[in-house]
């Protein structure tokens, strides 16, 4: 629950229901975010996760949110190209994945973003994160613990950074949306510069906007890491449900008729249809319950009711 009261937590992606105003969640991905946010059960019984075998994914699925790092990384890069289109917006020449501010590690790239947009007269490389607080070592303030991660592993290189003028900020979001102190400062000094440079009254719009987007992002990587945890179909699964004859394409119950089924409806039609034209005996087969009754003894009886 304090991942979701937070103040600095953006609720708007539950209202973003038009694409053309920006980021939205799938009808797919929205369920399951929705899931997530309110703790609803994803699968019927905790059990072992089929991903790495080692912890067990409980019923809200929430070890998923710490296990599948592929999907991590990639909504941490969602993430990224989100806060990057706001930079745009001061910083032109903004660029991402920088390996230049730190000569001395060229592959440890601390720059998620690297731009002079975030702190006046300077060059900052900003450095996102994201975490889940049922991480390891997450303790009682996720974003917190992230924020300090970041700090301890940059650290050999903080001052090789100050020599060059650079200053390197940690952002750090929880997958619940929630997000540290320096993450929403951040975009808000962005957005007062853009506003400025765009003739803007007020910037408040800007940062509420951005931090939507960024919202979204976070939750569709949070679905993501869900479904890849989730149970799979295997073929002695299939088997022991459908039988040994089931080819996949084959479906126990469906709401189309079939063709047999089509073939009947139509006859029955065009029965019904020269009944009404000529009031004409039907045959409706040897043997057939109704063989006794004909089209006129039908419409007699009909009539007799209607004096009655």
């Amino acid at each position: 629950m304090r991942e979701l009261r937070g103040p600095s937590v953006s609720h708007d992606w539950l209202k973003a229901l038009n694409p053309a105003r920006g980021a939205r969640l799938s009808d797919a991905h929205f369920l399951t975010a929705f899931k997530l946010r309110v703790g609803f059960r994803i699968v019927d019984e905790p059990m072992l996760c089929p991903e790495c075998g080692v912890a067990i994914l409980d019923r809200a699925c929430t070890h998923a949110l710490c296990c599948a790092s592929a999907e991590s990384t990639k909504g941490n890069n969602k993430v990224r190209d989100s806060l990057l289109q706001l930079v745009s917006l001061v910083d032109a020449a903004a660029d991402k994945e920088v390996p230049e501010p730190t000569p001395s590690a060229p592959t440890l790239r601390p720059a998620d973003i690297f731009t002079s947009a975030a702190v006046p007269g300077c060059q900052v490389v900003l450095d996102v994160g994201i975490v889940s607080p049922d991480a390891t070592g997450a303790g009682p303030d996720c974003c917190e613990a992230m924020f300090q991660k970041k700090l301890r592993t940059h650290e050999p290189y903080l001052e090789e950074l100050e020599r060059q003028h650079i200053r390197h900020i940690p952002l750090a979001f929880s997958t619940y949306g929630r997000v540290c102190p320096e993450a929403s400062a951040t975009p808000t000094c962005i957005a007062q510069r853009a506003a400025r440079r765009k003739g803007l009254v007020s910037h408040r719009g800007i940062p509420r906007r951005a931090m939507a987007g960024i919202g979204v992002q976070l939750w569709r990587s949070a679905t993501a890491m869900t479904s890849t945890r989730l149970p799979r179909a295997t073929p002695e699964g299939i088997i022991a449900i459908f039988g040994d004859g089931f080819d996949g394409e084959s479906h126990v119950s469906s709401d189309e008729p079939s063709e047999v089924e089509s073939t009947t409806a139509s006859s029955q039609s065009e029965n019904l249809s020269a009944l009404n034209e000529s009031g004409s005996d039907i045959d409706l087969g040897e043997d057939h319950p109704d063989k006794s009754m004909s089209g006129s003894g039908v419409c007699s009886d009909l009539g007799s009711a209607m004096a009655d």
